[in-house]
């Protein structure tokens, strides 16, 4: 896969990952892009965000999601 700040969209990351045989929970894909509008961030800052705070934890070729969100983003 190409390295993150490559990636423009949700929907363009997601479409690669999944043809490298990651899981990923259609909530986080919604979660990112919520936030990405709510916040006025790129993709690539959203999921480092995300990861930097545990709402996203990659597990092998796993990720996690925190229902929480961008809500979960300690300040």
């Amino acid at each position: 896969m190409k390295d993150i700040k490559e990636y423009k969209t949700t929907s363009e990351w997601y479409s690669d990952a999944r043809k490298n045989n990651y899981s990923i929970p259609l909530a986080m894909c919604q979660g990112i892009n919520t936030a990405q509008q709510k916040l006025n961030l790129d993709f690539s800052d959203i999921f480092e965000l995300f990861i930097e705070n545990k709402i996203i934890i990659k597990l092998d070729n796993y990720f996690i999601y925190n229902m929480k969100g961008y809500l979960g983003i300690r300040k």
